[in-house]
């Protein structure tokens, strides 16, 4: 909707691009049915922090958007699971790295 976000958006992820980790191990991967209408309450109730700096007019235009296209599907999801590490001076670091 063209509101910037001001939260690390990837989690993880994203630290994962910014500094690249000394090892990483796969654990496994896990697939559920994910209800759509679900996903959307649970956004709608401000369960992840991403939407927290969001606009009250923004937010609900997400949700609605949400509701209109995906509302009553659902889908499979599949994560894959990682054990990353870095070095504790890598994370020193992460401020002089930082996009």
């Amino acid at each position: 909707m063209g509101f910037p976000l001001r939260r690390f958006n990837e989690a993880e992820e994203g630290l994962r691009k910014i500094l690249t980790p000394t090892e990483t191990r796969s654990v496994g991967e896990y697939s559920a049915e994910v209800k759509a209408d679900a996903a959307i309450a649970s956004l709608e109730k401000g369960d992840f922090a991403i939407s927290w700096d969001l606009p009250k007019d923004v937010h609900t235009r997400i949700i609605e958007k949400l509701r209109s296209q995906y509302g009553g599907k659902v889908f499979t999801r599949t994560d894959t699971f990682e054990i990353a590490a870095w070095r504790p001076e890598q994370l020193q670091r992460f401020d002089q790295v930082r996009v």
